[in-house]
């Protein structure tokens, strides 16, 4: 087991190594080469590079909303295809209640029996 001392060092003695490796990365990065003139490491690539990561998400934006209108297009298509059925105005049924039971049901749905209206043939029966 390593004392504290020495762990305080190895950790002192990696940190600088780590430093010098991260100054000479920065230094290969920023620096110019040796020789050029500022005007020959000009270059418009870096002149133009914070327009195309723009343009790229631009792109990628106006991509998703193309593909969101073309979904909601195909959606409205859809439901204009197959329109609800509609009632016609005049078709209004009237509403009546069983004679036996008294539950309310269309009259095209029930058993009449003369003036009575019945809402099966068993009530219908029944009442007899």
């Amino acid at each position: 087991m390593l004392s504290k001392s020495h762990r305080a060092r190895r950790a002192r003695t990696q940190h600088s190594a780590l430093s010098t490796q991260h100054s000479a990365l920065s230094t290969q990065l920023y620096s110019r080469p040796a020789g050029l003139s500022p005007a020959e490491t000009f270059s418009l690539k870096y002149l133009l590079l914070p327009f195309v990561i723009v343009g790229r998400f631009l792109f990628w934006v106006l991509f998703a909303f193309a593909a969101w209108l073309f979904v909601r297009h195909l959606r409205r298509q859809q439901n204009k295809a197959a329109p609800p059925p509609k009632a016609s105005a005049g078709a209004v049924e009237r509403i009546v209640a069983c004679d036996h039971c008294g539950l309310c049901l269309p009259e095209s749905e029930g058993v009449r029996d003369g003036e009575a209206f019945f809402c099966c043939d068993e009530h219908r029966r029944a009442r007899r």
